[in-house]
């Protein structure tokens, strides 16, 4: 099942919300048929004009971040107590 981004941002717009950014995805395969939608209550921000943008490398993305972001997540500090 596929979630057209179009119906997302007409369902903002008639529950009063203000689309800012919505990047249409794919879930490991080649199809773009999901989304992920930021939005706002509408006049909340001088925000310009909505954006849209179409990511067929998402699950390549998705895997670098697990990959490469896993040794940093794993870093503790040790900041001595104020006095």
């Amino acid at each position: 099942m596929s979630v057209a981004a179009d119906i997302v941002a007409d369902l903002v717009a008639r529950s009063g919300g203000t689309l800012l950014i919505q990047e249409v995805v794919n879930w490991g395969g080649e199809h773009l048929i999901d989304c992920l939608t930021l939005f706002t209550r509408q006049n909340a921000t001088a925000f310009a004009a909505p954006v849209r943008l179409r990511n067929p490398l998402f699950m390549g993305e998705a895997t670098l971040i697990q990959n490469f972001q896993s040794p940093y997540s794993a870093v503790t500090t040790s900041f001595p107590k104020a006095v």
